[in-house]
């Protein structure tokens, strides 16, 4: 239960930092600075303005100089290991699982095998029964 508690934590501090990467440009400190003038100069020729004050252009640079694996890898090394301690409970119980059916299904055979002992006898004693009337 506790390895399933810690994989929840490290999705959620997955999804923290995902979030980060695309809401970072939003706040008034992270946006570019342009002049008004070329503003309206780069909207004018080509549309541009709205990629500067979005957070499109910020999130690619991150993400081409910060690879996957350097931005979340502790996160995925974490969830991994316990995601391995899980696969291993879930092995256990079901091992345990099997066994007890095993053992349910033996004692079945073993008292089928008694009835059937018992069966047996109630017919030689009526057999033998039989005979000795005849």
């Amino acid at each position: 239960m506790k390895a399933l508690v810690e994989v929840y934590k490290h999705v959620i501090k997955f999804c923290t930092k995902a979030r980060a990467v695309f809401t970072e440009g939003k706040s008034k400190k992270g946006r570019c600075k342009i002049s008004k003038s070329d503003a309206i100069l780069m909207t004018k020729l080509t549309g541009v303005r709205k990629v500067f004050e979005s957070t499109g252009l910020r999130t690619a640079m991150k993400l081409l100089w910060k690879p996957f694996k350097q931005q979340f890898g502790d996160t995925q090394d974490g969830m991994a290991f316990y995601i391995d301690i899980i696969e291993l409970e879930v092995s256990a119980a079901e091992k345990e699982e099997a066994h007890n059916e095993r053992a349910k299904a033996e004692n079945e055979r073993a008292l089928q095998t008694v009835h059937r002992q018992k069966n047996e006898r109630h017919l030689e004693d009526a057999e033998r029964f039989f005979e000795g009337k005849d």
